[in-house]
């Protein structure tokens, strides 16, 4: 299992008591799974964040993409820039992202428009997206202060009753 699939299941198990069940949970949908699906319009978009899900009594669902930092960078595949930029083709754009150090030690929480500025600028290029400076570091959650920023942001945003 790779450490991205670990820390989303960290979260996903934290959550769970809250989700509605009775609706789409989606849960690290795999690229050519995803693929398939819209084309049989299964899903609205066959790039999806790592975790889409309601809470008990929400009329929306909440997106959430998952990166693991490695030297305060992450990965992006192609498709994912295409589709989460400004501006981007995607139908399914993720509401929150969260990263994790490669040890699952510390946390961070960033709503999407603060990822979807740097995406822009690194739409067309192949490597890694920056997410902050070496000298203006995020501050660093615990798992459990990761979930209670993820919950306080999906009740302020409507996204939680």
């Amino acid at each position: 299992m790779r450490q991205e699939h670990r820390f989303c299941a960290e979260v996903y198990h934290k959550l769970y008591d809250l989700m509605d069940h009775e609706k789409r949970v989606l849960f690290c949908l795999d690229g050519s799974a995803a693929m398939e699906a819209s084309k049989c319009d299964e899903l609205e978009c066959a790039t999806m964040p790592d975790l889409c899900f309601s809470f008990t009594g929400a009329q929306q669902e909440l997106r959430i993409e998952a990166k693991i930092m490695e030297k305060r960078r992450v990965k992006l595949g192609a498709g994912q820039r295409a589709a989460w930029c400004m501006g981007g083709n995607g139908n399914a754009m993720p509401h929150l992202w969260i990263g994790a150090d490669e040890a699952l030690t510390k946390f961070w929480l960033w709503d999407h428009k603060v990822f979807s500025d740097k995406i822009a600028k690194h739409a067309a290029s192949k490597g890694d997206i920056l997410v902050f400076q070496c000298d203006d570091p995020p501050h660093d959650l615990s798992l459990k202060q990761l979930v209670v920023g993820i919950v306080a942001w999906a009740e302020k945003n409507g996204f939680k009753p």
